[in-house]
């Protein structure tokens, strides 16, 4: 039996969802956790030039499998009807970014200078912002219904 709130809402389902996703973020951290090295070495920002490409290029397919990760864990929740569109907007954000990283992969290995890395770098984080929108969307449906959800928002740090 679903517990509904006054307003008509399963605050249940609300809640099992969130304890999904924040579940699906906890995992996604963790990956990152592991992956310090790859990450690190992207961020010194030291090195050769090859060497800075390689970081990247590492970097990146950590991304992809992450992204891959994180798409899979959204597609696999039934949202509740109240968190249906930005839940929907999450996963189509995830496989533009799954597109966009996959497709940046070869133009890394293809640069051939630092500024030419960098390029493609500015582009391709760029990209990735639109997240924030329906992050914010699904945190603040949950504050709505007084269920605690911090969601991480926040793409750039």
């Amino acid at each position: 039996m679903s517990c509904g709130g006054s307003d008509g809402v399963d605050t249940q389902a609300l809640e099992e969802y969130y304890a999904r996703v924040e579940a699906i973020e906890a995992e996604q951290q963790q990956r990152v956790d592991e992956a310090q090295e790859v990450i690190a070495a992207v961020s010194a920002n030291s090195g050769s030039f090859e060497e800075q490409r390689q970081a990247t290029e590492d970097f990146l397919r950590f991304a992809a499998t992450d992204i891959e990760a994180l798409l899979q864990g959204f597609r696999d929740i039934d949202p509740p009807d109240e968190v249906e569109e930005p839940h929907n907007r999450t996963i189509e954000f995830f496989e533009v970014v799954m597109t966009s990283t996959e497709s940046v992969i070869p133009e890394v290995e293809q640069a051939s200078s630092l500024d030419g890395l960098t390029e493609i770098l500015a582009e391709y984080v760029a990209s990735i912002e639109p997240l924030e929108e329906p992050c914010r969307e699904l945190e603040q449906i949950a504050a709505d219904h007084d269920i605690e959800a911090d969601l991480d928002c926040d793409v750039d740090g």
